[in-house]
C-alpha cells in the first residue's frame, strides 16, 4: 500500500498490520510480546545501575574489611585476626612469599655445599645439589618482581635499600623479607615494609 502523505491518516488495517510487525509473531491472534510485557528502557537502565552499585558496595566492603566468618571467634588483638585491605592478587603474593623463602634456603645450601667440596669433605657429585639455587632463583625474580603493595606499589619480597617502616615485621637473624613472607603465610595478612599498611590475602 502507498504511504500516507503529510497530514493524512493510515488505513486502520494498515495500522494494525504495522503494529503486529512491531510486536512480533502472533498465536491465535494474540501477540507473544505486548507493550505491557516489555519493561521500559528507563527502568532497565535504572535496574542495571542499581545492580552495579550494589556489587561495587559489596566489593568495596570486602576490600576494606574481612568477612565476618573469617574472624569469627578470634580476638582483634590476636595475630590470627585477619585485618587490612584485600590484595587484588593473593595467589601471586602466596607464590612470591614461598619463593622468597626457598631461594634463600637454596643460597645457604649452595654456600654450604661449595665449602664442603672445597675442603673435600663430600664428593663432587653433590654439586648437583647446587643447581637448586638457579632453579628457584629464576621463578623468584619473575613472581617477586610482580608482588607489590596495593597502596604504595613497592615490591614486597625484593631486596631494596629504601627505608623500612616502623611496622615492618622483623624476626631476629631472618631479615624483613623472610619475616614478612612468614607472617603472611601463617596469618594471611602482613604490614607493608615500606608504607606500613595492613594487607591481607584472605577474604
Amino acid at each position: 500500500p502507498a504511504r500516507a502523505g503529510v497530514g493524512e491518516e493510515l488505513n486502520p488495517k494498515v495500522q494494525q498490520a504495522a503494529g503486529e510487525r512491531r510486536v512480533g509473531r502472533t498465536v491465535s491472534g494474540q501477540p507473544l510480546v505486548t507493550s505491557e510485557r516489555v519493561a521500559p528502557v528507563d527502568n532497565v537502565a535504572k535496574f542495571r545501575d542499581e545492580v552495579r552499585e550494589a556489587r561495587e558496595k559489596k566489593q568495596d566492603s570486602i576490600n576494606r574489611k574481612a568477612l565476618e566468618a573469617t574472624n569469627r571467634g578470634r580476638s582483634p588483638r590476636s595475630r590470627f585476626y585477619v585485618r587490612g585491605i584485600l590484595h587484588p592478587r593473593p595467589g601471586l603474593m602466596w607464590v612470591a612469599a614461598n619463593l622468597a623463602i626457598l631461594v634463600r634456603l637454596s643460597f645457604v645450601a649452595f654456600v654450604v655445599l661449595l665449602t664442603l667440596m672445597f675442603f673435600r669433605l663430600i664428593p663432587y657429585t653433590w654439586a648437583f645439589g647446587m643447581l637448586l639455587l638457579p632453579v628457584t632463583a629464576i621463578p623468584y625474580f619473575i613472581f617477586a618482581g610482580q608482588a607489590r603493595c596495593r597502596v604504595c606499589g613497592q615490591k614486597e619480597f625484593m631486596p631494596s635499600g629504601a627505608r623500612k617502616h616502623v611496622k615492618t615485621h622483623r624476626i631476629p637473624f631472618l631479615g624483613p623479607i623472610i619475616s614478612t613472607a612468614l607472617h603472611m603465610l601463617i596469618f594471611s595478612w602482613f604490614h607493608c615494609m615500606f608504607c606500613g599498611t595492613a594487607i591481607r590475602t584472605k577474604k
